[in-house]
């Protein structure tokens, strides 16, 4: 198989740049401190000492260039109707203040504009995922990355 541009056969499969440029660290880091000291004063000599320990893990990805370039479709991502969904919950518990502020008629809008707009979205990302998002990841398992030119082709 070759190239249909520069007819180079040094291609590879976007999988493979994908997974090959794609790495993961993990690691923990653990420190100890310790301190201590003297001290005079009115009531006479005094003393302290103290120590204490820390640790934190790490977790970095980190994706070459062209491991982005090649990487996989993504699927719907449903952080905005989420988002969409707490501010109503927020406004609902809130609605007494908007009455009192004499603006429930606008806040009902409000409320009522984000359930609609998080349950659409919603449906939209749900719909993507199970339909439109499979026949990207087999058309994106089927095309090819030409290493010469730098072209992405299908197989």
């Amino acid at each position: 198989m070759k190239c249909g541009i520069c007819e180079s056969d040094d291609i590879q499969k976007l999988s493979v740049i994908n997974q090959n440029g794609t790495s993961n660290t993990r690691g923990n880091i653990n420190s100890t401190h310790t301190g201590g000291g003297l001290g005079f004063g009115s009531g006479g000599f005094g003393g302290f000492a103290g120590g204490d320990s820390s640790s934190s893990s790490v977790n970095t990805t980190t994706t070459s260039d062209l491991a982005n370039r090649c990487a996989p479709p993504a699927k719907y991502n449903f952080k905005g109707p989420l988002l969409m969904g707490f501010l109503a919950l927020i406004a609902i518990f809130a609605f007494d203040l908007f009455v009192q502020l004499d603006i429930s008629g606008m806040a009902s809008l409000t409320i009522l504009g984000l359930v609609g707009g998080g349950d659409y979205f919603a449906y939209k990302g749900f719909n993507y995922n199970k339909t439109e998002y499979p026949v990207l990841m087999r058309a994106w398992f089927r095309k090819w990355h030409c290493n010469k030119c730098g072209d992405i082709f299908d197989v």
